[in-house]
Formats: structure tokens, sequence, C-alpha cells
């Protein structure tokens, strides 16, 4: 320790001007220690503790080239929240869903940056003729073959400014959602209920799917909140899919005119987020195991009140973006046992150096 006082007792200004300090000063070259010092202390202000900040970090620059990792083979747990910053309880999740011996090539990969997915609106233009266009503009363009319809990007800037964005041409979607949804099943002319569907990428692709097994569908696109919902349907008008329509209701109350109408309803919940430490990694500081705890009796709350809408040999679709074992296979479990269903698919996503998708779980239940 190089603080007299741990971290957690430090005022939070304080401890985040440590923190930025210290991150200069081990990992960017550009910036001289003394000036990463001299910066934290001005950043303390006329009332911040200057003398504290920097005589802790002036005794940090001269220990910089002793500090080493917990010993991994003694302490496994601390030696993995150390080395990939993340608290103990979602290493624990991290450790309990991939196996201890591919834990940290799963954390490794949610401290890489997070590659971007789009799908390919297919009623509108064909993958190879989208990729042709978007390499023509300098994009480098990968076509992902464990989803198709599913192109990998690099190369480029805002995503509004890609070309074919504004024709509706794609739309952004994670290979793990993706691939998840196709494995799914919708029947062709289906009726789709999505109960939780903002911003609208799970209601877009059920629609895609059925389009292109011959004949298109009816989708219900529902959340919650109207300004969510008001971007499903900015997206559903880009990308002209008048098959789906939007309706501002809540997941966790069942709709008696919806009972038995669906062939699928989708419930991709809302989660913990852990699936998306690429993307949020505030995850990392703001979640904590209760905060994930406490979404289960509503993500069942949603199952429950999902189900009657599901026809006799119609689906229901659970997913979240995360990959606690409460929120996902905990939930999934309990819904069997309680419900005449029959689960049909299961699989969690990782992240690692085979799959480059995000953490995404999806089961998919059968009704009896």
């Amino acid at each position: 320790m190089v603080a007299k006082r741990p971290m957690r007792a430090q005022k939070p200004d304080t401890a985040w001007i440590l923190r930025m300090a210290a991150a200069q000063i081990l990992y960017m070259d550009s910036v001289p220690d003394a000036a990463a010092v001299n910066e934290a202390v001005k950043l303390a202000g006329a009332t911040g503790p200057k003398a504290f900040i920097n005589g802790t970090l002036r005794s940090f620059v001269r220990r910089k080239g002793t500090f080493s990792f917990p010993d991994r083979e003694k302490n496994a747990g601390r030696y993995l929240q150390i080395r990939y910053s993340v608290p103990g309880w979602i290493v624990q999740e991290v450790t309990r869903a991939a196996g201890e011996e591919r834990a940290e090539e799963v954390l490794a990969a949610f401290g890489r940056e997070a590659p971007l997915f789009i799908r390919v609106n297919t009623s509108r233009i064909s993958a190879a003729a989208l990729e042709e266009k978007l390499s023509a503009a300098g994009i480098h363009v990968c076509r992902r073959q464990e989803a198709p319809g599913i192109l990998s990007i690099e190369n480029f800037g805002a995503v509004e400014a890609i070309p074919g964005f504004a024709e509706g041409e794609f739309y952004v979607q994670d290979l793990s959602a993706a691939a998840a949804y196709g494995a799914a099943g919708f029947i062709p002319g289906g009726a789709v209920l999505d109960v939780c569907g903002a911003p609208g990428g799970k209601s877009v692709q059920a629609a895609l799917l059925m389009r292109e097994k011959g004949e298109p569908g009816t989708v219900l696109s529902c959340d919650i909140s109207e300004k969510r919902l008001a971007r499903t349907a900015d997206n559903v008008r880009r990308l002209d899919l008048p098959e789906i329509t939007v309706q501002c209701r809540s997941a966790v109350e069942s709709c008696a005119a919806d009972e038995k109408m669906y062939d699928t309803v989708i419930a991709d919940v809302p989660c913990s987020g852990l699936g998306d430490l690429r993307r949020k990694p505030d995850i990392r500081l703001r979640v904590r195991r209760a905060d994930s705890r406490a979404l289960v009796p509503v993500q069942r709350k949603i199952l429950a009140a999902s189900f009657p809408a599901v026809k006799p040999g119609g689906r229901l679709i659970y997913s979240t973006c995360t990959i606690a074992g409460a929120e996902n296979q905990g939930n999934a479990r309990w819904f069997a046992a309680h419900f005449p269903v029959k689960k049909c698919f299961e699989k969690l996503y990782l992240p690692d150096d085979h799959w480059p998708g995000d953490g995404f779980y999806a089961a998919v239940f059968e009704r009896i």
C-alpha cells in the first residue's frame, strides 16, 4: 500500500484523482511522471488535500517499478480481480460461467475494445452489395459466418454517417444477440410479441427473418418508455418495416387481448448488463451483486406476464445481456418448473479469443 489510508476510506474526489494520476504514471508514456503529479495536485483545488495527494503520488512514482500482481496460483480470484480491474463478485460470475481455465481469457476479452457489428436489411440490399458499398468507402468489412446477414466493420466514423444508414440498409446489432435469435426459430408469416422491445433490434430481426423465409409476419414491439419507443419507431421507419407496430405498455402486466395470440413472444428483459462490460465499463463500478439479485423478481414477473400470450406449441424467447447465473439459468429453471413448457434451446455467449460478440444469454421454451 502506498497511501496511508486505503482507497475506500478516501473521499470520492480524492480517490478518483489518485486513480487517474496512477493510470497516467503507469500506462501513459507521453505524460511525464512529474506532470501527472502536478496536474493531480491542481485538480485537488484550493481546499483539497494537496499535500496528501502530492506525497502519495511521489511515493507511487518511486515505487512504480516494484508493483506486482497477486500470485495467481495462490489466489486466482484476487489475481483476476486486480489484473482485469473488476470486482470480486464479477470474477466469481465469470468463473462460474466460463470455468476456471477459461475465466482469464473471458476477462481479458471484456477489457478489449468492442467491435461493431451490423445486420443487413435484406429487404433492401444483399449482404454482398452492402459489403461492396462499404468497402468502396474505405470501411473494412468482414462477413460473419456465425450469423447470416451480420457484418463486422472497422475504420468508420459516426454510425449515422456510414453509407447506407440513412437509406435503412442496415442497423447495429451485436453478433451474440444475432446468433441467438437466429437459432431461436421464427415461423414464416407468424405473429410476434416483443414485450421489452425498445430500441427495436430484436423486433427488426424477427421481421427480417420471417421475410427471409418467404412470408412476412407481424410484430408488436412494446416498451414502458415512450422515449425509447420513439427510437424504435424511428428505426422501423428508416428500415421500412411496416409489419412492426409499437405500443407503450408495461411488461410486468399481462394483456387479456393477447391470450394465446402469438407464435413467438420475445422477453429480452432488463438485466445487470454484465455482458456489455466492453461497451459500458462503468458497470464495473456501478453495479453490485445486490443489484443483480434484485432484478430477478422483476424478470420473473415479466416471464409470468408474457407466458399467457404464447399459443399452444408457440415459443417464448427469454434473453439477457448479462452473464449472471441467477438472472439467466436460474430464471430459466424457475420458468420451466412453474409453467407448462419445454426448453428447446439454451446458450450463454461469452467473449473470448474465438468469439468476438458480447456476453449474452438466450433460452427458448415451447408451450406444451
